[in-house]
């Protein structure tokens, strides 16, 4: 299977012991500044983040803690400094490339060249294959069948 440079599909085992998780979204529109909220927000179990959001220096309005990332190739960190050690990356792939962007960096190669891609990707992921996981696309079907929109497949496979 092409996958299976995917090496884990599981939560890690801290979460999976516990009975009752809450759980946070946090976006990264900038909705949160000066909101003072980043102590409730490291107060849930599971802190899911979006795409490359920072945390440094902006903690007493997002938080600190980070569970999971969500992340593509053009919205993943690219610069080492900020990926930490207590967190894992869920990698969404909405195109091929996104793939091949995945195998590469998984292996721990550096992705040559961001063409096929709409901006400037992460040429490196500065993660164990074991904190990485590939978001499920069924997910993304059925997110965008619940609020109405389609996904199309783009011609150009990018």
């Amino acid at each position: 299977m092409f996958c299976n440079f995917v090496t884990q599909s599981s939560l890690p085992l801290e979460l999976e012991t516990k009975s009752c998780l809450r759980c946070v979204v946090i976006g990264n529109s900038g909705i949160l500044r000066n909101s003072l909220l980043g102590e409730v927000i490291d107060n849930f179990d599971v802190i899911i983040r979006m795409n490359d959001a920072p945390t440094a220096h902006f903690g007493k309005d997002v938080g600190s803690r980070t569970t999971i990332r969500l992340a593509y190739p053009e919205s993943a960190f690219r610069q080492k400094e900020n990926y930490g050690p207590d967190w894992q990356m869920v990698i969404i792939a909405y195109k091929p490339m996104d793939l091949i962007w995945l195998h590469t960096v998984v292996q721990g190669k550096t992705m040559k060249t961001g063409e096929g891609f709409w901006k400037k990707i992460a040429k490196a992921v500065h993660k164990s294959p074991e904190e990485i996981r590939l978001l499920n696309p069924e997910v993304l079907q059925t997110g965008a069948e619940l609020i109405g929109s389609t996904i199309e497949a783009d011609n150009k496979n990018k």
